[in-house]
Protein backbone atom coordinates (compact mmCIF):
# COMPACT_ATOMS: atom_id res chain seq x y z
CA UNK A 1 0.00 0.00 0.00
CA UNK A 2 1.15 3.20 -1.18
CA UNK A 3 1.67 5.71 1.95
CA UNK A 4 0.23 9.07 2.00
CA UNK A 5 0.70 12.14 4.26
CA UNK A 6 -3.17 12.95 5.38
CA UNK A 7 -2.82 16.72 4.65
CA UNK A 8 -2.84 15.42 0.87
CA UNK A 9 -5.03 12.41 1.32
CA UNK A 10 -7.87 14.78 2.77
CA UNK A 11 -7.39 17.97 0.97
CA UNK A 12 -10.30 19.76 0.35
CA UNK A 13 -10.94 18.90 -3.64
CA UNK A 14 -14.34 21.61 -3.84
CA UNK A 15 -14.53 24.51 -2.33
CA UNK A 16 -17.67 22.91 -0.35
CA UNK A 17 -15.29 20.60 1.33
CA UNK A 18 -13.27 24.19 2.80
CA UNK A 19 -13.56 23.68 6.48
CA UNK A 20 -14.11 26.93 8.77
CA UNK A 21 -14.04 29.97 6.19
CA UNK A 22 -17.67 30.09 5.75
CA UNK A 23 -18.01 33.81 4.80
CA UNK A 24 -14.77 33.10 2.13
CA UNK A 25 -15.96 30.58 0.36
CA UNK A 26 -19.67 32.19 0.08
CA UNK A 27 -17.93 34.69 -1.49
CA UNK A 28 -16.18 32.85 -3.36
CA UNK A 29 -19.02 30.35 -4.77
CA UNK A 30 -20.42 33.76 -6.26
CA UNK A 31 -17.15 34.01 -8.72
CA UNK A 32 -17.64 30.10 -9.94
CA UNK A 33 -21.41 31.20 -10.53
CA UNK A 34 -20.38 33.61 -12.84
CA UNK A 35 -17.50 31.77 -14.72
CA UNK A 36 -15.31 34.45 -13.80
CA UNK A 37 -12.74 36.04 -10.82
CA UNK A 38 -10.80 38.90 -10.58
CA UNK A 39 -7.17 38.98 -9.32
CA UNK A 40 -7.45 37.39 -5.70
CA UNK A 41 -5.30 38.26 -2.60
CA UNK A 42 -5.64 35.49 0.35
CA UNK A 43 -4.42 36.23 3.37
CA UNK A 44 -4.36 34.97 7.27
CA UNK A 45 -2.21 32.81 9.22
CA UNK A 46 -0.78 29.25 8.17
CA UNK A 47 -3.05 26.02 8.10
CA UNK A 48 -6.03 27.91 7.46
CA UNK A 49 -6.59 26.65 4.33
CA UNK A 50 -5.56 29.52 1.80
CA UNK A 51 -3.72 27.17 -0.69
CA UNK A 52 -6.20 24.48 -0.22
CA UNK A 53 -9.11 27.05 -1.41
CA UNK A 54 -7.27 28.42 -4.50
CA UNK A 55 -6.53 24.81 -5.84
CA UNK A 56 -10.08 24.02 -4.79
CA UNK A 57 -11.60 27.46 -7.09
CA UNK A 58 -9.82 26.21 -10.21
CA UNK A 59 -10.92 22.37 -9.63
CA UNK A 60 -14.59 24.27 -9.29
CA UNK A 61 -13.86 26.85 -12.19
CA UNK A 62 -11.94 24.78 -14.91
CA UNK A 63 -13.20 20.89 -13.85
CA UNK A 64 -11.27 18.12 -15.20
CA UNK A 65 -8.48 20.53 -17.31
CA UNK A 66 -8.09 22.44 -13.83
CA UNK A 67 -4.52 21.76 -13.94
CA UNK A 68 -3.60 22.64 -17.26
CA UNK A 69 -4.86 26.64 -16.58
CA UNK A 70 -3.34 26.63 -13.31
CA UNK A 71 0.42 26.83 -11.82
CA UNK A 72 1.91 27.46 -8.23
CA UNK A 73 5.27 28.84 -7.59
CA UNK A 74 7.12 28.21 -4.59
CA UNK A 75 10.26 25.50 -4.14
CA UNK A 76 13.39 25.21 -2.04
CA UNK A 77 15.69 22.46 -0.54
CA UNK A 78 15.99 21.20 3.14
CA UNK A 79 18.74 22.73 5.65
CA UNK A 80 20.47 19.31 5.63
CA UNK A 81 20.91 19.26 2.09
CA UNK A 82 25.01 18.69 1.26
CA UNK A 83 26.19 21.58 -0.83
CA UNK A 84 30.16 22.19 -2.02
CA UNK A 85 30.79 25.40 -1.84
CA UNK A 86 33.98 28.11 -1.94
CA UNK A 87 33.81 30.55 0.21
CA UNK A 88 36.15 33.27 -0.03
CA UNK A 89 38.30 31.11 -2.22
CA UNK A 90 37.85 27.95 0.78
CA UNK A 91 36.32 25.16 -1.29
CA UNK A 92 34.02 23.44 1.87
CA UNK A 93 31.54 20.25 1.51
CA UNK A 94 28.58 21.87 3.94
CA UNK A 95 24.75 22.01 4.27
CA UNK A 96 22.29 24.87 3.84
CA UNK A 97 21.86 24.89 7.74
CA UNK A 98 25.22 26.21 7.93
CA UNK A 99 25.23 28.50 5.31
CA UNK A 100 22.00 29.87 7.26
CA UNK A 101 24.20 30.77 10.14
CA UNK A 102 27.50 32.21 8.12
CA UNK A 103 25.17 34.77 6.49
CA UNK A 104 21.44 34.92 7.20
CA UNK A 105 20.17 37.63 10.51
CA UNK A 106 17.20 37.57 12.16
CA UNK A 107 14.14 36.71 10.44
CA UNK A 108 15.34 37.96 6.56
CA UNK A 109 14.48 35.89 3.89
CA UNK A 110 17.35 37.33 1.35
CA UNK A 111 20.55 37.61 1.74
CA UNK A 112 23.60 38.51 -0.64
CA UNK A 113 26.80 36.95 0.26
CA UNK A 114 29.63 38.21 -0.02
CA UNK A 115 32.34 35.88 -1.23
CA UNK A 116 30.24 32.73 -2.04
CA UNK A 117 30.66 30.59 -5.17
CA UNK A 118 28.67 26.76 -5.40
CA UNK A 119 29.43 23.85 -7.36
CA UNK A 120 26.96 24.49 -10.80
CA UNK A 121 27.30 23.76 -14.26
CA UNK A 122 27.90 25.50 -17.54
CA UNK A 123 29.76 24.59 -20.39
CA UNK A 124 31.84 22.14 -17.66
CA UNK A 125 31.43 21.96 -13.82
CA UNK A 126 32.74 24.71 -11.32
CA UNK A 127 32.55 27.19 -8.86
CA UNK A 128 30.28 29.99 -9.54
CA UNK A 129 29.26 32.95 -7.90
CA UNK A 130 25.84 32.78 -5.85
CA UNK A 131 24.35 36.43 -6.50
CA UNK A 132 21.26 35.57 -3.56
CA UNK A 133 20.16 33.23 -0.84
CA UNK A 134 16.55 32.78 -0.15
CA UNK A 135 14.50 30.93 2.16
CA UNK A 136 11.14 30.35 3.29
CA UNK A 137 8.88 28.26 5.44
CA UNK A 138 7.69 24.70 3.44
CA UNK A 139 4.84 22.41 5.07
CA UNK A 140 5.59 19.60 2.79
CA UNK A 141 8.74 17.61 1.27
CA UNK A 142 9.70 14.86 -0.89
CA UNK A 143 12.75 13.06 0.05
CA UNK A 144 14.31 11.91 -3.51
CA UNK A 145 16.44 8.34 -2.68
CA UNK A 146 18.88 7.36 -6.28
CA UNK A 147 21.59 5.17 -6.42
CA UNK A 148 24.04 6.34 -3.62
CA UNK A 149 22.23 8.90 -1.63
CA UNK A 150 19.49 11.35 -1.17
CA UNK A 151 17.69 14.42 -1.32
CA UNK A 152 14.96 16.23 -0.13
CA UNK A 153 13.48 19.43 -1.80
CA UNK A 154 9.80 21.11 -2.08
CA UNK A 155 7.73 19.44 -4.53
CA UNK A 156 7.85 21.99 -7.15
CA UNK A 157 11.64 22.04 -7.09
CA UNK A 158 13.47 21.54 -10.22
CA UNK A 159 15.93 18.72 -10.90
CA UNK A 160 17.77 18.61 -14.03
CA UNK A 161 17.33 15.49 -16.41
CA UNK A 162 18.39 14.80 -19.98
CA UNK A 163 15.57 15.15 -22.65
CA UNK A 164 15.74 13.03 -26.27
CA UNK A 165 17.61 15.63 -27.64
CA UNK A 166 20.41 15.42 -25.42
CA UNK A 167 19.21 18.93 -23.52
CA UNK A 168 19.63 19.24 -19.94
CA UNK A 169 16.51 20.58 -18.27
CA UNK A 170 14.50 20.66 -15.45
CA UNK A 171 12.01 18.76 -14.53
CA UNK A 172 9.62 19.68 -11.16
CA UNK A 173 10.20 16.81 -8.80
CA UNK A 174 6.59 15.84 -8.14
CA UNK A 175 6.79 14.80 -11.47
CA UNK A 176 9.52 12.37 -11.28
CA UNK A 177 9.34 8.93 -10.92
CA UNK A 178 10.73 5.91 -9.68
CA UNK A 179 13.96 4.49 -12.36
CA UNK A 180 14.36 8.18 -14.19
CA UNK A 181 17.99 9.04 -13.92
CA UNK A 182 19.13 12.00 -12.39
CA UNK A 183 22.56 13.81 -13.39
CA UNK A 184 25.31 13.34 -10.88
CA UNK A 185 28.86 14.28 -10.16
CA UNK A 186 29.39 10.39 -9.17
CA UNK A 187 27.62 7.04 -10.97
CA UNK A 188 28.11 4.87 -14.14
CA UNK A 189 27.86 6.06 -17.54
CA UNK A 190 24.38 8.47 -19.05
CA UNK A 191 20.91 7.70 -20.07
CA UNK A 192 21.14 4.90 -23.15
CA UNK A 193 17.62 6.87 -24.61
CA UNK A 194 18.82 10.33 -25.91
CA UNK A 195 21.68 8.83 -27.40
CA UNK A 196 19.87 6.36 -29.02
CA UNK A 197 17.38 8.93 -29.83
CA UNK A 198 20.78 10.30 -32.67
CA UNK A 199 22.34 7.28 -32.78
CA UNK A 200 19.20 5.91 -34.86
CA UNK A 201 19.11 9.15 -36.80
CA UNK A 202 22.33 9.23 -38.06
CA UNK A 203 23.10 5.45 -38.40
CA UNK A 204 23.52 5.88 -41.67
CA UNK A 205 26.88 7.75 -41.43
CA UNK A 206 27.96 5.84 -38.16
CA UNK A 207 31.41 3.84 -38.75
CA UNK A 208 30.59 0.92 -36.08
CA UNK A 209 28.47 -1.22 -34.33
CA UNK A 210 26.33 1.10 -31.78
CA UNK A 211 24.06 -1.07 -29.87
CA UNK A 212 23.49 0.16 -26.77
CA UNK A 213 21.88 -1.11 -22.92
CA UNK A 214 18.56 -0.40 -22.39
CA UNK A 215 19.09 1.74 -19.41
CA UNK A 216 22.58 3.00 -18.96
CA UNK A 217 25.99 2.92 -21.08
CA UNK A 218 29.19 3.67 -19.75
CA UNK A 219 31.10 6.57 -21.08
CA UNK A 220 33.84 5.37 -22.79
CA UNK A 221 31.66 3.31 -25.35
CA UNK A 222 29.28 6.35 -25.85
CA UNK A 223 32.37 8.39 -26.84
CA UNK A 224 33.61 5.62 -29.29
CA UNK A 225 30.68 5.63 -31.41
CA UNK A 226 30.47 9.17 -31.29
CA UNK A 227 34.01 9.42 -32.68
CA UNK A 228 33.13 6.99 -35.36
CA UNK A 229 30.24 9.22 -36.91
CA UNK A 230 30.89 11.03 -39.93
CA UNK A 231 30.06 14.44 -38.85
CA UNK A 232 30.66 15.93 -42.41
CA UNK A 233 27.55 13.78 -43.68
CA UNK A 234 25.29 15.23 -41.10
CA UNK A 235 22.58 17.35 -41.71
CA UNK A 236 22.53 20.94 -39.89
CA UNK A 237 20.23 19.92 -37.10
CA UNK A 238 21.67 16.66 -36.54
CA UNK A 239 25.41 18.47 -35.87
CA UNK A 240 23.73 20.48 -33.08
CA UNK A 241 22.34 17.14 -31.49
CA UNK A 242 25.66 15.56 -32.17
CA UNK A 243 27.68 18.50 -30.37
CA UNK A 244 25.60 18.44 -27.30
CA UNK A 245 25.52 14.81 -26.93
CA UNK A 246 29.70 15.04 -27.53
CA UNK A 247 29.86 17.82 -24.85
CA UNK A 248 27.85 15.35 -22.01
CA UNK A 249 29.87 12.21 -22.58
CA UNK A 250 33.09 14.66 -21.83
CA UNK A 251 31.65 16.38 -19.02
CA UNK A 252 31.77 15.59 -15.28
CA UNK A 253 28.25 14.51 -15.40
CA UNK A 254 26.99 10.59 -14.80
CA UNK A 255 23.40 9.28 -14.23
CA UNK A 256 21.92 7.85 -11.07
CA UNK A 257 19.08 5.92 -11.00
CA UNK A 258 15.77 7.59 -8.66
CA UNK A 259 15.05 4.34 -6.28
CA UNK A 260 12.66 5.33 -4.05
CA UNK A 261 10.11 8.91 -3.75
CA UNK A 262 8.67 9.52 -0.69
CA UNK A 263 6.41 12.68 0.55
CA UNK A 264 6.84 13.58 3.97
CA UNK A 265 4.89 16.18 6.12
CA UNK A 266 8.01 18.68 7.28
CA UNK A 267 7.46 22.40 9.35
CA UNK A 268 10.76 24.67 8.72
CA UNK A 269 12.83 26.92 6.45
CA UNK A 270 13.54 26.00 3.08
CA UNK A 271 16.43 27.23 0.82
CA UNK A 272 17.42 28.18 -2.87
CA UNK A 273 20.83 29.10 -4.18
CA UNK A 274 20.49 31.96 -7.11
CA UNK A 275 23.11 31.29 -9.84
CA UNK A 276 23.04 33.65 -12.44
CA UNK A 277 23.66 32.80 -16.01
CA UNK A 278 23.79 28.62 -14.83
CA UNK A 279 20.56 28.92 -12.79
CA UNK A 280 21.68 24.81 -11.52
CA UNK A 281 23.55 24.01 -8.69
CA UNK A 282 24.87 20.52 -7.16
CA UNK A 283 23.06 19.22 -3.96
CA UNK A 284 22.47 16.09 -2.11
CA UNK A 285 24.38 13.64 -0.02
CA UNK A 286 25.73 12.43 -3.57
CA UNK A 287 25.62 15.51 -5.56
CA UNK A 288 22.97 16.11 -7.97
CA UNK A 289 22.13 18.81 -10.18
CA UNK A 290 19.50 20.48 -8.98
CA UNK A 291 17.93 23.72 -10.68
CA UNK A 292 17.78 27.24 -8.99
CA UNK A 293 13.75 27.37 -8.33
CA UNK A 294 14.07 30.68 -6.37
CA UNK A 295 10.52 32.10 -7.49
CA UNK A 296 10.28 35.33 -5.63
CA UNK A 297 12.37 37.45 -7.52
CA UNK A 298 12.34 39.37 -10.02
CA UNK A 299 13.67 37.57 -12.65
CA UNK A 300 10.82 34.90 -12.33
CA UNK A 301 8.00 37.43 -12.78
CA UNK A 302 9.94 38.79 -16.05
CA UNK A 303 9.93 35.31 -17.58
CA UNK A 304 8.67 32.34 -16.19
CA UNK A 305 5.25 34.21 -14.53
CA UNK A 306 5.10 36.13 -18.35
CA UNK A 307 5.64 32.77 -20.30
CA UNK A 308 2.91 31.43 -18.58
CA UNK A 309 0.40 34.03 -18.98
CA UNK A 310 0.86 35.19 -22.28
CA UNK A 311 -0.45 31.59 -23.50
CA UNK A 312 -3.79 30.91 -24.31
CA UNK A 313 -5.85 29.27 -21.65
CA UNK A 314 -6.78 25.17 -22.41
CA UNK A 315 -9.66 23.50 -23.54
CA UNK A 316 -12.29 26.26 -23.85
CA UNK A 317 -11.22 27.78 -20.45
CA UNK A 318 -11.95 31.65 -20.01
CA UNK A 319 -8.47 32.40 -18.57
CA UNK A 320 -5.66 30.79 -16.78
CA UNK A 321 -4.67 31.19 -12.65
CA UNK A 322 -1.44 31.94 -11.21
CA UNK A 323 -1.14 31.54 -7.92
CA UNK A 324 1.77 32.98 -6.02
CA UNK A 325 2.02 31.65 -2.38
CA UNK A 326 3.70 33.55 0.47
CA UNK A 327 3.96 36.38 -2.24
CA UNK A 328 4.77 38.55 1.02
CA UNK A 329 8.54 37.21 0.29
CA UNK A 330 8.07 38.47 -3.22
CA UNK A 331 11.32 41.35 -3.48
CA UNK A 332 9.92 44.62 -3.69
CA UNK A 333 11.40 44.94 -7.26
CA UNK A 334 9.66 41.91 -7.89
CA UNK A 335 6.31 43.24 -6.86
CA UNK A 336 6.82 46.13 -9.15
CA UNK A 337 7.11 44.08 -11.84
CA UNK A 338 4.02 41.55 -10.55
CA UNK A 339 2.40 44.58 -10.62
CA UNK A 340 2.18 45.47 -14.45
CA UNK A 341 2.77 42.09 -15.32
CA UNK A 342 -1.07 42.02 -13.18
CA UNK A 343 -2.48 44.68 -16.04
CA UNK A 344 -1.02 43.37 -19.27
CA UNK A 345 -1.93 39.95 -19.43
CA UNK A 346 -5.59 40.39 -17.05
CA UNK A 347 -7.46 38.95 -20.64
CA UNK A 348 -5.94 35.85 -20.53
CA UNK A 349 -4.89 35.12 -16.76
CA UNK A 350 -6.46 35.97 -13.03
CA UNK A 351 -3.13 36.02 -10.38
CA UNK A 352 -4.10 34.62 -6.88
CA UNK A 353 -1.67 35.75 -4.13
CA UNK A 354 -0.75 34.21 -0.79
CA UNK A 355 0.71 35.81 1.91
CA UNK A 356 0.34 35.59 5.69
CA UNK A 357 1.39 39.52 6.49
CA UNK A 358 -1.08 42.09 3.89
CA UNK A 359 1.13 44.92 5.50
CA UNK A 360 4.14 43.13 2.98
CA UNK A 361 2.32 43.45 -0.28
CA UNK A 362 2.37 46.92 -2.10
CA UNK A 363 -0.44 49.28 -2.53
CA UNK A 364 -0.75 49.03 -5.94
CA UNK A 365 -1.26 45.31 -6.03
CA UNK A 366 -3.21 45.19 -3.14
CA UNK A 367 -5.55 47.85 -4.77
CA UNK A 368 -5.68 45.57 -7.79
CA UNK A 369 -7.19 42.42 -5.84
CA UNK A 370 -10.23 41.71 -4.11
CA UNK A 371 -8.84 40.74 -0.12
CA UNK A 372 -9.94 37.68 1.32
CA UNK A 373 -9.10 37.60 5.56
CA UNK A 374 -8.59 33.52 6.53
CA UNK A 375 -9.57 33.10 10.31
CA UNK A 376 -8.11 30.61 12.12
CA UNK A 377 -10.33 27.91 11.99
CA UNK A 378 -12.97 27.54 14.79
CA UNK A 379 -12.46 24.49 17.41
CA UNK A 380 -16.23 23.08 16.15
CA UNK A 381 -15.17 22.89 12.76
CA UNK A 382 -11.81 21.65 13.12
CA UNK A 383 -13.55 18.63 15.74
CA UNK A 384 -15.84 17.62 13.09
CA UNK A 385 -13.69 17.84 10.30
CA UNK A 386 -10.85 15.34 12.50
CA UNK A 387 -13.66 13.22 13.19
CA UNK A 388 -14.54 12.58 9.93
CA UNK A 389 -10.67 11.46 9.00
CA UNK A 390 -10.31 9.27 12.00
CA UNK A 391 -13.26 7.33 11.12
CA UNK A 392 -12.32 6.92 7.42
CA UNK A 393 -8.99 5.77 8.77
CA UNK A 394 -10.68 3.59 11.53
CA UNK A 395 -9.33 5.03 14.70
CA UNK A 396 -11.27 6.08 17.93
CA UNK A 397 -10.14 9.90 19.19
CA UNK A 398 -11.30 10.10 23.09
CA UNK A 399 -12.29 13.41 24.10
CA UNK A 400 -9.30 14.60 25.67
CA UNK A 401 -7.14 13.74 23.05
CA UNK A 402 -9.64 15.92 20.28
CA UNK A 403 -9.11 18.79 22.90
CA UNK A 404 -5.54 18.51 22.88
CA UNK A 405 -5.57 18.15 19.21
CA UNK A 406 -7.42 21.59 18.77
CA UNK A 407 -5.19 22.92 21.51
CA UNK A 408 -1.69 22.15 19.94
CA UNK A 409 -3.05 23.31 16.58
CA UNK A 410 -3.96 26.62 17.72
CA UNK A 411 -6.57 27.33 14.65
CA UNK A 412 -3.78 25.62 12.41
CA UNK A 413 -5.85 22.94 10.60
CA UNK A 414 -2.54 21.32 9.15
CA UNK A 415 -1.13 21.12 12.15
CA UNK A 416 -4.18 18.98 13.10
CA UNK A 417 -3.95 16.76 10.60
CA UNK A 418 -0.38 16.02 10.78
CA UNK A 419 -0.39 15.51 14.80
CA UNK A 420 -3.57 13.02 14.20
CA UNK A 421 -1.62 11.24 11.33
CA UNK A 422 1.47 11.04 14.10
CA UNK A 423 -0.20 9.77 17.11
CA UNK A 424 -2.09 7.15 14.73
CA UNK A 425 1.31 5.43 15.01
CA UNK A 426 0.98 4.93 18.59
CA UNK A 427 -2.40 2.62 18.10
CA UNK A 428 -6.17 2.85 16.84
CA UNK A 429 -7.13 5.41 19.96
CA UNK A 430 -5.62 8.05 20.25
CA UNK A 431 -6.05 10.28 23.50
CA UNK A 432 -4.25 13.00 24.74
CA UNK A 433 -1.09 11.27 26.05
CA UNK A 434 -0.17 10.63 22.55
CA UNK A 435 -1.06 13.92 21.26
CA UNK A 436 0.96 16.07 23.50
CA UNK A 437 4.07 13.37 23.10
CA UNK A 438 3.87 13.39 19.54
CA UNK A 439 4.02 16.91 18.88
CA UNK A 440 6.69 17.62 22.10
CA UNK A 441 4.32 19.85 23.43
CA UNK A 442 3.22 20.63 27.13
CA UNK A 443 -0.21 19.84 28.86
CA UNK A 444 -1.45 23.28 29.41
CA UNK A 445 -2.11 22.34 32.88
CA UNK A 446 1.46 21.96 33.63
CA UNK A 447 2.49 24.86 31.94
CA UNK A 448 -0.11 26.60 34.56
CA UNK A 449 0.84 24.98 37.56
CA UNK A 450 4.97 26.02 36.98
CA UNK A 451 4.12 29.60 36.44
CA UNK A 452 1.59 29.47 39.92
CA UNK A 453 4.29 27.57 41.94
CA UNK A 454 7.22 30.19 40.30
CA UNK A 455 4.37 32.98 41.53
CA UNK A 456 4.05 31.27 44.88
CA UNK A 457 8.20 31.73 45.34
CA UNK A 458 9.11 27.92 45.20
CA UNK A 459 11.67 28.79 42.30
CA UNK A 460 13.88 25.67 42.59
CA UNK A 461 10.33 23.33 42.63
CA UNK A 462 9.73 25.35 39.44
CA UNK A 463 13.12 24.98 37.86
CA UNK A 464 12.32 20.94 38.46
CA UNK A 465 9.32 20.70 36.91
CA UNK A 466 10.73 22.32 33.66
CA UNK A 467 13.36 20.03 34.06
CA UNK A 468 10.84 17.18 33.62
CA UNK A 469 9.25 18.67 30.75
CA UNK A 470 12.02 19.49 28.49
CA UNK A 471 13.02 15.87 29.34
CA UNK A 472 9.55 14.04 28.84
CA UNK A 473 8.75 16.14 25.90
CA UNK A 474 11.59 16.95 24.37
CA UNK A 475 10.74 21.09 24.17
CA UNK A 476 12.77 23.88 22.90
CA UNK A 477 12.76 27.11 24.35
CA UNK A 478 11.07 28.55 22.06
CA UNK A 479 7.89 26.24 22.78
CA UNK A 480 7.65 26.44 26.14
CA UNK A 481 8.07 30.50 25.91
CA UNK A 482 4.94 30.45 23.68
CA UNK A 483 3.00 28.16 25.83
CA UNK A 484 3.56 30.11 28.86
CA UNK A 485 2.36 33.43 26.75
CA UNK A 486 -0.44 31.21 26.20
CA UNK A 487 -1.65 30.11 29.81
CA UNK A 488 -0.87 33.91 31.01
CA UNK A 489 -2.82 35.28 28.55
CA UNK A 490 -6.02 33.03 29.17
CA UNK A 491 -5.11 33.20 32.91
CA UNK A 492 -7.02 34.96 35.86
CA UNK A 493 -3.95 36.75 37.15
CA UNK A 494 -4.18 40.36 37.61
CA UNK A 495 -4.39 42.36 34.21
CA UNK A 496 -1.37 44.55 35.80
CA UNK A 497 0.56 41.15 37.18
CA UNK A 498 0.14 40.08 33.66
CA UNK A 499 1.39 43.25 31.21
CA UNK A 500 4.75 42.78 33.58
CA UNK A 501 4.74 39.14 33.13
CA UNK A 502 4.23 39.31 29.29
CA UNK A 503 6.74 42.21 28.96
CA UNK A 504 9.54 40.17 30.24
CA UNK A 505 8.78 37.37 28.16
CA UNK A 506 9.07 38.88 25.00
CA UNK A 507 12.24 39.97 25.94
CA UNK A 508 13.11 36.75 26.92
CA UNK A 509 11.70 35.31 23.56
CA UNK A 510 13.99 37.98 21.25
CA UNK A 511 17.06 36.56 23.24
CA UNK A 512 16.28 33.22 22.20
CA UNK A 513 16.04 34.23 18.73
CA UNK A 514 19.39 36.14 18.77
CA UNK A 515 20.28 32.77 19.74
CA UNK A 516 20.79 33.08 23.85
CA UNK A 517 20.98 29.31 25.78
CA UNK A 518 17.49 28.35 26.26
CA UNK A 519 18.00 27.04 30.03
CA UNK A 520 19.94 30.10 31.13
CA UNK A 521 16.86 32.17 29.85
CA UNK A 522 14.07 30.16 31.19
CA UNK A 523 15.27 29.90 34.65
CA UNK A 524 16.01 33.02 34.47
CA UNK A 525 12.15 33.87 33.60
CA UNK A 526 11.38 31.76 36.66
CA UNK A 527 13.67 33.68 38.76
CA UNK A 528 11.60 36.96 37.77
CA UNK A 529 8.43 35.42 38.32
CA UNK A 530 9.53 34.37 41.85
CA UNK A 531 10.89 37.73 42.61
CA UNK A 532 7.34 39.26 41.08
CA UNK A 533 5.21 36.80 43.39
CA UNK A 534 7.07 37.39 46.82
CA UNK A 535 7.29 41.21 46.30
CA UNK A 536 3.26 41.03 45.55
CA UNK A 537 2.72 38.74 48.19
CA UNK A 538 1.14 35.81 45.86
Amino acid sequence: MEAEIWVEKYRPKTLDEIVGQDEVIRRLKSYVKQKNIPHLLFAGPPGTGKTATAIALARDLFGENWRDNFIEMNASVTPDTPILVRINGVIKRTTFEEIDRLFFEGNEEYVVPIGLETLSFREGVGFYPVSFIARHKADRILRIRFEGGEVKVTPDHSVMVLDDDGRIIPKRADELKKGDFLLSLDGYGLPSEPFKEFFRKADYCIGIDWSLPKDRAGKSILLKVLESVRVNELEENEVRFYMRLKALAESSLYAVEIKEIERLSYDGWVYDFSVPNSEVFFGGTTPVLLHNSDERGIDVVRHKIKEFARTAPIGGAPFKIIFLDEADALTADAQAALRRTMEMYSKTCRFILSCNYVSRIIEPIQSRCAVFKFKPVPPEAMKKRLLEIAEKEGLKITEDGLEALIYIANGDFRKAINALQGAAAFGEVIDAEAIYQITATARPEEIKKRIETALEGKFMEARQMLDRMMVEYGMSGEDVVTQMFREIISSKLDERLKVMLIDRLGEIDFRLTEGAHDRIQLDAYLAYLATVGKKRGT
